[in-house]
C-alpha cells in the first residue's frame, strides 16, 4: 500500500503524520510511516480520518502535509 499526499507520491512528502486511535505511529527516522509496518489489519479498522493541508500549528512537525488518524472498532 502507498499514500499520495498533496499531488506527490509518498516518498516525495514524508512529512504526513500517521495516527491510530489519535496516538501517533510514524517512525522517527523517517519522520513519516513505513506503511508495511502498519500494526493493524483492514478488518481491524473502523473508519479514517484525513486531515487535509498542513496541520503543523496543531499536531507538529510531521504533519506538514496531512493527518492521517485510523479509528479502530472497540
Amino acid at each position: 500500500m502507498d499514500v499520495a499526499a498533496r499531488g506527490f507520491a509518498y516518498d516525495e512528502t514524508p512529512k504526513t503524520l500517521v495516527l491510530i486511535d489519535g496516538q501517533p505511529v510514524n517512525v522517527v527516522v523517517y519522520s513519516g510511516m513505513q506503511w508495511p509496518t502498519l500494526p493493524i489489519t483492514l478488518e481491524d479498522i473502523e473508519r479514517i480520518e484525513v486531515l487535509r493541508g498542513p496541520g503543523s500549528a496543531i499536531w507538529g512537525a510531521d504533519a506538514l502535509s496531512g493527518v492521517i488518524n485510523i479509528i479502530t472498532k472497540k
